[in-house]
């Protein structure tokens, strides 16, 4: 059985290379795609991307490969990447189609095509894609919070909402989920279940090897709105122990200090995230400034 599928792989990267869709890192990745060999991708990805850094093609493969491993500040570069480019849909749909077309029963095929269908902006053909997907592996945590966006993406919030809970039933490990529906309660206000949702996220991150901070920048927006600025600040400086390079964590830091009086420890974290910002943002380096000023008016 497993020659068959090797076989069958093997005979999906001959015809993308015979039809001149792709070339021989498309066909490496695709390869190593059908196995779930995320590693490996992200080895390999990185190493063609920094080769050619004008094209978004490797970051498809990268970005599913972070997702799969829960490196989600990772994986959101990849995403920035490719949506500077998005044209890019078209070459990587050839591959997506002839990888389904002879690996009709493997789940990361439709992943990469879904991919394919959201940067095109064909919600509903992403959803016919990622039912597929889970119906072969219904445990990739991953498709349910695509499915969430999809649906979110067509208006439908409560189906969206619901998708990312079957996504932390079906796939605990999964984060993505929990952000998403983490996020969702916050929005709407319901601060006790997006605590609860987050918090339990949080831990699943510490278990993963913690290689993100967004469920901390969540919660402690949570905190933040419901006064307590303390929390905030807890939540925060153990985000920042994780991702000491974003910015947004030192804001929210300094908002949190700031309306706990500690106007020095305020600054700090402001000038922190002054330095950390892009200098490019210049709307957010300018908000930061101007939060720094209104601390000797406190």
């Amino acid at each position: 059985m497993k020659q068959k599928v090797i076989t069958t792989i093997i005979f999906s990267i001959l015809i993308l290379t015979v039809s001149g869709v792709s070339r021989a890192e498309t066909d490496q990745l695709s390869y190593h795609l059908l196995q779930g060999n995320w590693e490996q991708i992200i080895r390999d990805g990185e190493s063609w991307a920094e080769r050619e850094p004008e094209n978004p093609s490797p970051h498809y493969f990268i970005q599913i490969a972070y997702y799969s491993l829960n490196r989600m500040d990772e994986a959101n570069k990849s995403h920035r990447r490719i949506s500077a480019s998005p044209e890019s849909a078209k070459t990587m749909r050839n591959i997506a189609e002839n990888l389904i077309l002879n690996n009709p029963d493997n789940p990361y095929a439709y992943i990469l095509m879904e991919y394919v269908h959201f940067y095109a902006e064909e919600y509903e053909d992403m959803i016919i894609a990622l039912n597929r997907a889970l119906e072969i592996k219904p445990d990739y945590g991953p498709a349910y919070h695509d499915l969430a966006v999809a649906y979110s993406s067509l208006g439908n919030e409560e189906k969206a909402l619901q998708l990312a809970l079957e996504g932390i039933n079906n796939a605990p490990d999964s984060l993505a989920n929990y952000m998403y529906a983490g996020t969702v309660y916050r929005t709407r206000g319901n601060m006790s279940e997006a605590e609860r949702i987050l918090k339990k996220g949080i831990e699943k991150n510490r278990q993963a090897g913690e290689h993100t901070a967004y469920l901390h920048h969540q919660l402690s927006i949570k905190y933040i709105q419901s006064s307590e600025y303390d929390k905030a600040a807890d939540i925060l400086e153990d985000g920042i122990r994780i991702s000491p390079d974003k910015e947004i964590l030192y804001v929210l830091l300094g908002d949190a200090y700031a309306r706990l009086g500690d106007f020095e420890k305020a600054a700090e974290a402001y000038s922190k995230a002054y330095k950390k910002a892009d200098p490019g943002e210049k709307n957010l380096r300018n908000l930061i400034e101007i939060r720094k000023r209104s601390l000797g008016k406190q």
